[in-house]
């Protein structure tokens, strides 16, 4: 049975009775912007402008946190939420206890090992139990599986969709309502690049010190040196100075390498545009770290349910991302915190209570080396049917690379099932 498509977003030709692949616009996902940006390319399926102008907008980051997760929550009976054991999912887990008022508050944690070779399950019921959080911990093997629903948006654009929907699955089968993560807080919370000169204004000289060395020395100098000179430069000069100062080395690297030879000069060209337009649209006279602290999040792509349940970040909210925009990068930073891990995450910290924040995170866990066992090495078979992938260079893939062929290869299959004709696969 053929299951309804929409053709409002995604890769879909339109006006087809029988729904087609656009294989031009699924090879977008390949282009260095959307590969490293992590956002949707496709006109109407990425959250592209912050919000504006909002009703009751609150005066401070927490209180708006807080009517976010009560929002997501809703009047749900019982509530999951997808814990690493790191500081974002930690705020929206406390909140969700804090709010709770006798429901049930059920966490799930992939139990990864760190680059340190610390357990996430050991962490997160470490900090559970040290904050006395009234919850469940619900522990999922790396081993379990589970194949994401399929969204016509487009494929989820995470690091582990099968453990995330295998996460979504258990939570549906514990009863749980909504599943709240943290996705997000980084993007929208952390400070930026370029902040040594706000610091400077607005906490003095040693928080500027202090931000410069949790930094690091080098570049990190000539950086924050280029921001300074780029105030005393006309407008347009400044953003374009910027762009090549933060985005010349990702949004504008090489089309990979395992894609066919056929689209790197059209992934090339869009990519081009695209830079072109984001660096031209807007000279406004914010600094270089204000821009920076905005392009963080914009455009971000919606959450995609990785299951049937509900899935919603208290921090993609849109009064989070109002009152997110209203802090400005010297305040996002807190020299007076103990580590620079928590200095850096200066406002996420400003959610937990003061007997809380004793207990929290001092460092950020690292899962590179168990991402990269983890990765599905898909054969694509679709994608190299299409012409899209090139399989005799699939090897020169890195992580990134690794995980887009996998979900697009895994999308186009389940899209395949649903009746949708892909050229070069499908008569």
């Amino acid at each position: 049975m053929i299951e309804a498509f929409s053709t409002e977003v995604g890769p879909w030709l339109r006006g087809c009775a029988r729904p087609t692949v656009d294989l031009d616009a699924v090879a977008l996902l390949f282009a260095p912007p959307v590969l490293y940006g992590e956002f949707y390319p496709w006109e109407g399926a990425s959250l592209a402008e912050p919000p504006t102008g909002l009703a009751g907008r609150g005066p401070a980051l927490a209180p708006a946190f807080g009517r976010a997760v009560a929002r997501a929550c809703d009047d749900a009976a019982v509530i999951g939420v997808s814990f690493s054991g790191g500081m974002d999912s930690l705020a929206v887990l406390t909140e969700a206890c804090r709010q709770a008022r006798g429901r049930r508050v059920v966490a799930f944690t992939i139990d990864l090992t760190d680059d340190q070779g610390r357990s996430a399950a050991t962490v997160a019921a470490t900090l559970i139990a040290r904050l006395q959080l009234a919850c469940e911990l619900q522990i999922i093997e790396t081993s379990a599986r589970t194949e994401p629903a399929w969204s016509p948006a487009g494929p989820r654009l995470d690091a582990l969709p099968q453990l995330n929907a295998t996460v979504a699955a258990r939570a549906a089968g514990l009863g749980c309502e909504v599943l709240l993560s943290g996705d997000g807080a980084d993007e929208v919370l952390e400070v930026p690049r370029f902040a040594s000169i706000e610091l400077l204004a607005t906490r003095g000289p040693r928080a500027a010190a202090r931000y410069l060395s949790d930094r690091g020395r080098g570049s990190v100098l000539v950086d924050e040196a280029a921001a300074g000179i780029a105030r005393l430069l006309p407008a347009q000069a400044s953003w374009r100075t910027y762009w090549a100062a933060t985005w010349a080395s990702t949004m504008g690297a090489a089309v990979p390498a395992a894609v066919a030879d056929s689209y790197h000069d059209p992934l090339r060209d869009w990519s081009d545009r695209w830079l072109a337009q984001r660096r031209d649209q807007d000279h406004a006279s914010t600094s270089w770290a204000q821009k920076f602290a905005h392009d963080a999040i914009w455009p971000h792509a919606p959450l995609i349910g990785a299951g049937r349940l509900a899935e919603r970040s208290p921090f993609l909210d849109p009064e989070v991302l109002a009152a997110a925009a209203d802090l400005s990068p010297g305040h996002r930073y807190d020299p007076a915190l103990p580590t620079a891990y928590q200095r850096n995450k200066a406002a996420v910290v400003s959610l937990f209570a003061p007997r809380e924040r004793q207990v929290l995170p001092p460092a950020k866990q690292y899962f590179q080396t168990a991402l990269r066992e983890l990765v599905e090495r898909c054969d694509p078979r679709l994608l190299t049917a299409a012409g899209l992938i090139d399989p005799v260079r699939i090897d020169t893939a890195d992580t990134a690379v690794s995980m887009t062929i996998a979900a697009t290869e895994s999308w186009l299959r389940a899209a395949s099932v649903r009746g949708a004709r892909i050229p070069g696969v499908s008569p």
